[in-house]
Parts: C-alpha cells; structure tokens; sequence
C-alpha cells in the first residue's frame, strides 16, 4: 500500500492553494465551480474525464495475504 499513500499524497502546493481559497473572491470562484460541476451535463463529462484520466481504481490493488 506505501508507493499507492506515497502517490496519493503526492500534491502541488497550487491545487492545495486553489482548493483551499483564502480571499471573498476565491471563495466566491471555488462555490461557483462547485456549483458548475454539480449540474447534470457537467457532471457526466467530468465523471467520464475521470474515469479516462482517473489513478488507480482501488479494484486493482494488491494487498498481501496475512492468512487467518
């Protein structure tokens, strides 16, 4: 599981800046992303973007066998 956490935590200092807005603006531009993501249409293709470009699926994993 370590190199799949490693990846994981593996994010630039810029998508924790945007994801985590400090100004009336920013937080104003996050809630209107939000808002735009949520609709329907969007939604489908970003759930499909996801899925194209996604990591891991956690299906995919393997964990060792500890046994009983």
């Amino acid at each position: 599981m370590r190199p799949h956490v490693s990846a994981a935590q593996n994010v630039r200092p810029a998508v924790l800046r945007r994801a985590n807005p400090r100004t009336r603006a920013g937080i104003r531009m996050l809630h209107a992303g939000a808002r735009a993501v949520a609709q329907p249409a969007v939604r489908a293709s970003v759930e499909h973007l996801g899925r194209r470009f996604g990591g891991v699926a956690a299906e995919n994993i393997r964990l060792p066998d500890y046994g009983p």
